[in-house]
């Protein structure tokens, strides 16, 4: 499937090692009192142990990674994007793509296009929109956002994937494609970027709670929480995207 096959390279770029999954740790944990980076001596691993002290300096080869990766899933996104309305779509047979499953496509690859940005707003705030592919000349023309306007961005193109109305929901989605994006994760993860937005305009509390609201009901806590941790329980009824 053309079209699938370019979505997924979208959802695989948050499939990386070094590119997503040790930076992600090393932002959201190692930077905090959740967690902290031990080793052989002050040599070991000297990017993480920066992080762990706040030393965050444009030599940090885990923000680089980090920063490369998303901007090369941004990258992906923005190929789909730029493509998926002048290409005829086929699928896996070689059938033309319905005008629905196309408009899916659409809506995930905006999904997982403002998920990225919103990934590196949370550790470097305002950074350059980029929305279409880019030739290297344009690399000149490349400016920085600030945080409200990376944001809106993020929030604007969230409620273009809800408002496609192409989005399957939670119950309709068929076990076999869990783990690709669902009309809930979309407004959770709207209501996410709203509360954070929150710190800079206490007025995006109330659209988080409107986003929200869209979201309670739908899911439920495990009862004993150690079972998050157990192996055949990735997909627990609190999983909303993953």
């Amino acid at each position: 499937d053309a079209g699938l096959g370019s979505v997924f390279k979208c959802y695989y770029s948050l499939h990386d090692v070094y590119g997503y999954e040790v930076p992600r740790f090393a932002i959201g944990d190692v930077c905090t009192d959740d967690a902290e980076k031990g080793g052989s001596d002050a040599g070991d691993n000297a990017p993480m142990n920066d992080m762990a002290y706040g030393y965050a300096t444009s030599a940090n080869k885990v923000l680089n990674n980090f920063w490369t990766q998303m901007y090369a899933g941004i990258g992906n996104c923005n190929i789909c994007l730029d493509n998926f309305p002048i290409y005829e779509l086929v699928d896996a047979e070689g059938y033309p793509v319905s005008e629905g499953e196309k408009s899916r496509y659409t809506a995930e690859v905006r999904f997982l296009r403002a998920f990225m940005y919103f990934e590196l707003a949370k550790a470097f705030g305002g950074v350059p929109i980029i929305t279409t592919t880019l030739a290297p000349a344009d690399s000149r023309s490349i400016v920085r956002t600030t945080e409200d306007e990376t944001l809106k961005f993020i929030v604007d193109e969230l409620e273009a994937a809800i408002e496609s109305g192409a989005l399957p929901t939670k119950a309709a989605l068929p076990a076999a494609e869990l783990g690709r994006v669902t009309l809930e994760a979309a407004w959770a993860l709207k209501g996410k970027v709203e509360m954070y937005w929150a710190k800079n305009d206490e007025s995006h509390y109330a659209e988080a709670l409107a986003s929200l609201q869209n979201v309670i009901g739908k899911y439920s806590l495990e009862p004993n929480f150690q079972n998050l941790w157990l192996e055949d329980n990735y997909y627990s009824d609190e999983a909303i995207f993953v």
